[in-house]
Formats: structure tokens, C-alpha cells, sequence
């Protein structure tokens, strides 16, 4: 297994981590009490909590040198989440909206599917192979893998979105009725 699947933390690492599941609660309390409730709330509450779960489980049992690469990788790319949310809520030509959101579907696909994959099958041969009977590794392995299959399922959606082009209607908030 690769050697920086256990590395010796540096003094900013548990404030990093720490400040990590900061912002996962937080946007957890907007998308509950805040936010007008959208089409995928489900999905998003489900996401929020196996996250605050992962993160949680994974410093509790030492594992947060693992939880850490989750969290950097997700990081990436929420960055080119919040540019192309703001420009589809912006009033600007689709021409424009086009490009952000292209950006984000590259880099979705190499940090949250090629990156986070090849990660995890690293993190698999580590809990598998080296450590076979480290039950923590593999319940943490087993909530990676689902936020896994969540980041092929919004790869999924972001496609759809780009090839219908519907940018207008991406932006726009849809009420649970």
C-alpha cells in the first residue's frame, strides 16, 4: 500500500480537520433551516451526515490520516461547485454559464472519481490486505465507498446538465411541494 495513506501529522492537521467538519455542520444547519429546500434535499441530508459520520468516526479512531485526502479532494472541488452555482444564479448568457460548469465536470471527474477512486482502492488493500483485521478501516472504508457512488451519481446529474443545457433551470430553486 502507498506510504501516505499513514503519514505523521504536522501541528495544522486536527485544526485543518477540525475546521473541516465545522463547515460540513454549518452547511448542514443552512440546508436544514436556511436554504429553500431543492430537488435533491434528500440526497444533500444523506451526504451532509455519512460526511459528518466519516469525519467523526475517522478521528475518533485514528484514522484521520485517511479522513484527511477525503477532505482535500472534496475541497478541490466544491471551489468550482460555488463558481458555477453563482453563475447559474447569475443573469448572464448560457454562453457564460457553459464554461464554469465545464470546469467543474473535469474536475469532478479526476479528483472526485479518478483521484478519490484510486484512493480508495488503496485504502480497500490497506484495511484487505495489510491490516484484514482492523474492523475501524473498514467501516470507514465501507462510508467512503458510498460517498463514492454519491460522486458518481452527481457526475451523473452534472452531465445531464450540461448536455440539456439548461442552465436556466438548473439555477433556479425548485419548492418541495
Amino acid at each position: 500500500y502507498p506510504e501516505y495513506l499513514l503519514f505523521n501529522k504536522n501541528t495544522f492537521f486536527d485544526f485543518y480537520y477540525l475546521m473541516g467538519i465545522s463547515f460540513v455542520i454549518t452547511d448542514l444547519i443552512w440546508l436544514l433551516f436556511f436554504y429553500d429546500a431543492q430537488s435533491d434535499f434528500y440526497l444533500m441530508l444523506l451526504h451532509h451526515t455519512l460526511t459528518i459520520s466519516l469525519i467523526i468516526f475517522s478521528f475518533l479512531f485514528n484514522l484521520s490520516q485517511v479522513g484527511v485526502i477525503v477532505f482535500y479532494l472534496h475541497d478541490l472541488t466544491d471551489i468550482f461547485v460555488y463558481i458555477c452555482r453563482l453563475s447559474l444564479n447569475l443573469t448572464i448568457p448560457t454562453k457564460f454559464k457553459i464554461i464554469p460548469a465545464l470546469l467543474l465536470f473535469v474536475v469532478w471527474i479526476y479528483a472526485r472519481i479518478y483521484l478519490y477512486g484510486k484512493y480508495l482502492y488503496n485504502v480497500f488493500l490497506l484495511f484487505t490486505v495489510v491490516d484484514p483485521n482492523n474492523i475501524h478501516g473498514k467501516i470507514l472504508l465501507s462510508y467512503a465507498s458510498i460517498l463514492f457512488l454519491m460522486n458518481i451519481f452527481w457526475l451523473i446529474q452534472i452531465l445531464r446538465r450540461l448536455i440539456s443545457l439548461k442552465f436556466v433551470d438548473v439555477g433556479k430553486v425548485q419548492k418541495n411541494k
